[in-house]
């Protein structure tokens, strides 16, 4: 049987295998031979004390809607990236969770109607 394209193999050994990285000798500047598993440098260490919370795109919205202004959905689109049916979607579903939403119409002919967080929903 001829076997040009595969490498012969020698006894324990396997070509295709990725190579074994010895991690039990540390390395004397402190990094690790396994890429991402070293120690971090200064701007990846986190500190306990600087903990920030993560900000949803749903709670930018609802930030929006507790303005004195409320939110148009024009606005509510430039600020979440979202298209208008997505944002009016949102809308939907934050009155679904017990949002009370107003929506308040234009004083002005040719302007948008805005919209107004009236209440927020229970939490338990």
């Amino acid at each position: 049987m001829y076997r040009a394209h595969r490498p012969t193999l020698r006894k324990g050994l396997d070509y295709r295998a990725e190579p074994r990285i010895s991690v039990s000798t540390p390395d004397p500047f402190g990094r690790s031979p396994v890429p991402g598993h070293g120690t971090p440098s200064a701007p990846e260490q986190e500190d306990s004390t600087m903990t920030k919370t993560k900000q949803t795109k749903t709670a930018r919205v609802r930030a929006m809607l507790r303005r004195p202004k409320g939110a148009t959905i024009e606005a509510i689109c430039k600020a979440t990236g979202w298209q208008p049916h997505s944002a009016r979607a949102a809308l939907s579903v934050l009155r679904k969770a017990g949002a009370e939403i107003e929506r308040r119409p234009a004083q002005t002919a040719g302007a948008a109607a805005t919209y107004h967080l009236a209440a927020e929903p229970e939490t338990r």
